[in-house]
């Protein structure tokens, strides 16, 4: 067997370990993160951990070149600063808090199983952390089955990406974009910072407490309308401007066509003018996303230049989609 095959078996090994422990933790009833159960998380730990340490040479095993580029100092000018945040989180924590948020949006728009497609998609982002800020963090992705075009990026390292969402995509610079822009979010903790938000929101006259005091129903309380929120609205201005630009970095890094998040939002414009049968949303809802993509769009520059891989991404995702209910 070669050393290219054994990396992908060892690899996937770890990626279906970190996704099945995933999906079970966030089916339990929340407990609070000092009583969950201890070798749930001490086994979550070591598999995401492992995984991080694997995704170091995972941009060479499936045959993407680095390039360092800091494309978004040459484009852009100087990156924005690190969101700060109030409170300090531990992994465990803000895996709670993305186990929590996980189970909202699989409640909402239902959960999809595909072990082929999760397998792929973790690799491929494992492959962007590995040349991210923050390659020491874990990551890996879960599907919801709703054609609709959504994605979150869940505190802990989950990345979470719809049916819909993966129908725009053609190529694997494509996905690439998408998955990039969640790690970003992800990375500059933008919902974590939303959670405190809305806790100040809806509780001013208390301190925020560290998650494993927050009381169950202050806790809930927050999770759910955080996830109403983002799947409503999306992001702010300033999160999608400074994700595109950490995203289109990273993929030059990685050795992808630097236009492929920018190919991914035009994919995405056409199925909400429903050329391609989209489940759209409420009208004005419909409406701002159209806009905010134009806008984004017009932001949005990168080379031209880079590795598609459209025949990958056809052969391990494309056509192992199900059928579109629409």
């Amino acid at each position: 067997m070669s050393a290219l095959r054994r990396k992908h078996l060892s690899l996937a090994g770890i990626v279906v370990l970190a996704l099945a422990l995933f999906a079970f933790a966030a089916c339990k009833p929340r407990e609070g993160a000092t009583r969950t159960a201890e070798a749930v998380a001490k086994a979550a730990e070591n598999a995401t951990d492992s995984l991080g340490k694997l995704s170091r040479t995972t941009g060479e095993a499936i045959g993407i070149i680095k390039k360092k580029v800091d494309y978004v100092r040459l484009a852009y000018g100087t990156p924005e600063a690190e969101t700060r945040l109030k409170q300090a989180y531990t992994l465990e924590e803000e895996r709670e808090i993305g186990r929590a948020l996980a189970l909202e949006y699989s409640t909402r728009f239902g959960a999809y199983s595909n072990s082929d497609i999760e397998k792929y998609l973790t690799l491929v982002a494992a492959a962007l952390c590995a040349y991210s800020d923050h390659p020491e963090l874990p990551c890996y992705v879960g599907l919801l089955r709703t054609e609709e075009v959504q994605s979150f990026a869940l505190p802990g390292g989950g990345l979470l990406v719809s049916l819909g969402a993966l129908r725009a995509c053609v190529q694997e610079s494509d996905v690439a974009g998408l998955l990039a822009f969640l790690i970003a979010h992800s990375q500059k903790n933008f919902t974590l910072t939303q959670f405190e938000a809305l806790y100040a929101e809806k509780y001013p006259q208390a301190a925020l407490p560290s998650i494993s005091k927050m009381e169950q129903a202050e806790f809930s309380a927050v999770v759910q309308e955080l996830a109403q929120r983002q799947a409503r609205n999306g992001c702010t201005v300033a999160e999608y401007r400074t994700c595109d630009r950490t995203a289109t970095d990273l993929l030059v890094r990685l050795g992808y066509e630097g236009g492929g998040l920018s190919a991914y939002l035009e994919r995405v414009q056409v199925r909400l003018r429903g050329k391609q049968n989209a489940v759209l949303p409420d009208f004005p809802v419909y409406k701002a996303r159209e806009q905010i993509i134009s806008e984004r769009l017009a932001e949005l520059s990168a080379p031209g230049e880079g590795r598609s891989m459209a025949d990958r991404y056809r052969r391990e995702c494309g056509i192992k989609l199900p059928a579109s209910a629409q």
